[in-house]
């Protein structure tokens, strides 16, 4: 003979309620005490309750796993982003990796390298800026690109600007002010050798989109 109570929990608890109304309004009829409704009013409340602090424990659980998770994810997000950073840095040695915990993925790590960029032009456009682009030359993603300029063939050259983009532009140099520009590749502190400079605006043309490479 199968049990009459249901066995999923949920159902229990509208069964057991549902008894226990229907017992107390019959009590008369089956005989029922004071004391055991009041026995029985405990035992159906005590089991509603230790049922509903299971539901808060799970959904508790539930949600303390979640943050976990998610707190898991953003470290070993951030982790990976500095083991990136870190290994472009000259001075960070294997030993230093080791003591980290980071693999050595060679046993002796090739260290970053710039190449001069190929192909420099500089021209000056109509709205008064200075379209600049070269060829990248095979250095890395992580190249850094100095844009330098002088008035002068022979410098003193000044940082204008940086970019990690192979095409730019540039803005706040006078038109008609003869300037020269030049390139320089940093790749984690190593630096290239400087381009062939280009000048614009030069004194001795009258067409300011001239470009002549300086001796």
């Amino acid at each position: 003979m199968s049990d009459f109570i249901p066995s999923r929990e949920a159902d229990q608890v509208l069964w057991f309620n549902n008894l226990f109304t229907s017992a107390v309004a019959n009590a008369s009829v089956l005989g029922l005490s004071s004391s055991q409704i009041s026995e029985l009013t405990t035992l159906v409340s005590s089991f509603s309750n230790s049922l509903d602090s299971v539901e808060t424990a799970k959904s508790n659980f539930r949600q303390a796993a979640l943050n976990k998770e998610n707190a898991q994810k953003a470290l070993s997000s951030k982790i990976r982003e500095f083991n990136k950073t870190w290994r472009t840095r000259p001075q960070v040695t294997d030993s230093v990796l080791t003591s980290l915990g980071l693999p050595i993925y060679s046993s002796q790590r090739t260290p970053s390298t710039s190449f001069t960029v190929n192909n420099l032009v500089a021209e000056p456009t109509s709205n008064g800026l200075i379209s600049v682009k070269f060829d990248r030359n095979n250095n890395s993603s992580r190249a850094i690109f100095q844009i330098q300029t002088s008035t002068s063939p022979n410098g003193p050259w000044t940082i204008f600007g940086t970019t990690n983009k192979v095409r730019t532009t540039l803005s706040g140099i006078n038109p008609g002010t003869e300037t020269y520009i030049r390139v320089v590749t940093d790749v984690a502190g190593r630096m290239s050798n400087p381009t062939n400079s280009v000048v614009v605006y030069p004194q001795f043309s009258t067409n300011t989109t001239t470009l002549k490479f300086a001796a």
